[in-house]
């Protein structure tokens, strides 16, 4: 972190990206978004009449990263983070680009056993996780909402796991989620995640990630709403 007046308590929340290509899209759409260096990643933020949003990529991807860049945020004074990511999806009924709200992560990943005993899940903040489904609702945003398992080893996710998880109920894949809740939990700060779905894991669907204006549009479509439900 650089500069000692850093702070963001006077924000209404910061949005995490994982993807850079979402960040540059977000930015070109919206040339007000004013560069900060307080962390160690690209920070933003953009003044509204209904207050002062952040935006926050560039650090990277998984949970260390994750955890990383939220400890700092929060230490400059964040009290709401949203994370907007990809995932792979575990259930055939969904698709390339469909929205993912996460209520509950698998913890799955090693960071959150730093920051909290161990239990099979972390879990988003009921409160800002059911504002941000209301903001989706109001704008016509379709959006499933249910529990992601969080690994920190994308290559070694097996056959058997995928299908356990997906005979649970459980709708996708990533590398964050838990890590995220976990730490908000330790440092009592509210917390969302939403995925656009990139690759299928589905046994007999499997579809390795690949570029999609789908996806794309999805993200640009979960960004633009945590915004709405940040600015309340």
């Amino acid at each position: 972190m650089h500069g000692a007046s850093a702070e963001l308590a006077s924000t209404r929340g910061v949005i995490l990206l994982y993807q850079n290509s979402a960040m540059r899209r977000l930015v070109a759409a919206e040339p007000e978004w004013q560069p900060q260096h307080w962390v160690s990643g690209d920070l933003r933020t953009l003044k509204h009449a209904r207050g002062t949003v952040a935006v926050c990529g560039g650090f990277g991807i998984g949970s260390p990263a994750t955890a990383l860049v939220a400890e700092q945020l929060i230490a400059l004074g964040a009290r709401r983070i949203i994370a907007i990511g990809t995932a792979g999806t575990l259930q055939a009924d969904l698709a390339i680009g469909d929205r993912v709200l996460c209520e509950r992560a698998v913890r799955a990943e090693g960071v959150s056993g730093h920051y909290w005993e161990l239990e099979k899940y972390a879990y988003a903040s009921s409160e800002l996780t059911n504002k941000f489904k209301e903001t989706l609702r109001r704008c016509g945003t379709s959006v499933s909402t249910g529990t992601s398992w969080t690994t920190d080893a994308p290559y070694r996710e097996t056959r058997r796991e995928a299908d356990e998880h997906a005979m649970e109920g459980v709708l996708t894949v990533e590398m964050e989620a838990a890590s995220l809740f976990t730490v908000c939990r330790y440092r009592n700060v509210e917390c969302a995640a939403a995925f656009s779905i990139s690759d299928s894991l589905v046994r007999g669907r499997r579809r390795p990630r690949e570029r999609s204006d789908t996806t794309a549009d999805s993200l640009d479509t979960l960004i633009r709403n945590a915004v709405t439900t940040l600015l309340g």
